[in-house]
C-alpha cells in the first residue's frame, strides 16, 4: 500500500492465523514491523533500528483481526477504472454513533476480477479527500512462513 502524501508505504502479509505489516519510509528504511499471531494469542512490534521488540497478549476470543470496515454502512455505487482494470465502487458512511450523524465517508475501489482492494480514500465532513491508500500489487497464495518468525538479533526492550 502506498499513501498519497508519500510519507510511507506498507507491506501486508496475511496467512492462516498470522499477519505481518511492515512500514517503510520513502528512502527504503523499515521503521516498524508488526507480527500478529491470533492463533497463538499474541502480537509483537519490532523496532528494526534498535533491534528491539515488545510483545502484548491478544484477547482470548480474538479469532480475527479488528475490522474497521464494520464501522461503516457500505453501498455499491457503480464502477471506476484503475490501471485499465474495472473496479467496483463502494461508499462507506460511518454508522451513527449516539444519535450524532457524521458526514465523513470512505470510498473503496475493489478489483472486479480478483476481489482485491485497489484504492481507499477517506473524505472529511467538509467533503475534502484525505489521504488515499493505493494497493499497488498483490499476490494470491500463502506467504512464506519465515516472514512471520522473529528475526535473529532482536531483544525484548522498550519501544521508542
Amino acid at each position: 500500500m502506498v499513501r498519497s502524501d508519500g510519507r510511507e508505504r506498507t507491506m501486508l502479509y496475511v496467512g492462516k492465523g498470522v499477519e505481518r505489516m511492515d512500514t517503510i519510509l520513502p528512502n527504503g528504511d523499515v521503521t516498524e514491523i508488526m507480527i500478529s499471531w491470533s492463533d497463538k494469542g499474541y502480537m509483537r512490534w519490532l523496532d528494526p533500528l534498535n533491534k528491539t521488540y515488545k510483545q502484548v497478549k491478544l484477547p482470548k476470543n480474538l479469532n480475527r483481526r479488528f475490522n474497521p470496515d464494520a464501522l461503516y454502512d457500505w453501498t455499491e455505487e457503480g464502477f471506476d477504472t484503475i490501471d485499465n482494470r474495472k473496479c467496483r465502487r463502494f461508499v462507506g458512511r460511518l454508522k451513527q454513533l449516539r444519535g450524532v450523524a457524521n458526514k465523513s465517508y470512505e470510498l473503496c475501489l475493489i478489483d472486479a476480477k480478483t476481489g482485491m482492494q485497489r484504492r481507499r480514500v477517506g473524505y472529511g465532513e467538509n467533503g475534502k479527500a484525505g489521504v488515499a491508500m493505493d494497493y499497488l500489487n498483490s499476490k494470491i497464495g500463502p506467504p512464506p512462513r519465515k516472514l512471520f518468525e522473529m528475526p535473529e538479533g532482536y531483544k525484548r526492550g522498550y519501544w521508542r
